[in-house]
């Protein structure tokens, strides 16, 4: 039984979650995640593994992300905190120098010191 599964039914009684099965029967890690930081917010516990199902987030990725997280706020582990760390991906690649986008911001700018006698160097 695996416990993404049955998010969507535990999103609309989250109260059975701390009896489950589903629970009981999820990784030994998302247990001890559940009973240090989210056992009396069980219903942001459940939109944080939503959030990692919508997002193919792997579990790995979110205890990488919860151990970054106490690093810097050891006693204040939220849902909302470590659904922020998640967003903040990084690019895949970072844009190309020298495209038709920087080309065109450079001739904007060239026309906008003109227009105050600026000749930049």
């Amino acid at each position: 039984m695996q416990l993404e599964h049955y998010l969507t039914t535990l999103s609309r009684k989250p109260g059975a979650l701390p009896g489950s099965v589903a629970l009981q029967q999820s990784t030994q890690a998302l247990q001890e995640l559940y009973q240090s930081y989210f056992r009396d917010q069980t219903r942001s516990f459940i939109d944080l593994l939503q959030y990692c199902q919508k997002y193919s987030v792997t579990t790995e990725h979110l205890l990488k992300t919860v151990a970054e997280l106490i690093s810097t706020c050891p006693f204040d582990v939220t849902a909302d905190k470590l659904i922020a760390l998640l967003g903040n991906k990084p690019l895949a690649s970072e844009p190309s120098a020298g495209g038709p986008i920087e080309a065109l911001c450079e001739a904007q700018l060239q026309e906008i010191a003109s227009l105050f006698n600026y000749q930049a160097s």
